[in-house]
């Protein structure tokens, strides 16, 4: 969510429908997993959770599985979660919009507040 919103990227909306709703009641055994972790401008908490296939995103920040009940998770650091954020083309994508919209503010005069000879 962080990432999102420092991109500029965040919809706090719900999102419409579920890609989980596609394999109707039951199991859901021999599902995509690709596809239900797909890449999502939406918050967090409105991915899809299936007890059986965590999402790898989420698994590698100790998100809890959804097959047990527990009051709170375990917090690690791990290699594989540095690795994630430099490799990532989710993440990568996210820090090039940061970065131009970091450049966009950058470029634009602000000019509230300030009288000539008064520099930042």
């Amino acid at each position: 969510d962080a990432m999102l919103l420092t991109a500029g990227k965040l919809d706090v909306r719900p999102p419409t429908g579920s890609p989980v709703g596609a394999y109707g009641e039951g199991y859901a055994v021999g599902a995509n997993t690709k596809q239900i972790d797909q890449v999502s401008p939406h918050r967090s908490v409105y991915l899809p959770v299936v007890r059986n296939l965590p999402l790898e995103s989420l698994t590698l920040f100790d998100m809890t599985p959804g097959s047990i009940v527990t009051g709170q998770r375990p917090q690690t650091t791990v290699p594989a979660q540095s690795l994630y954020l430099l490799n990532s083309p989710y993440v990568l994508k996210a820090a090039e919009f940061a970065a131009i919209a970091t450049q966009a503010t950058r470029s634009q005069p602000d000019n509230a507040g300030s009288t000539p000879g008064n520099t930042p």
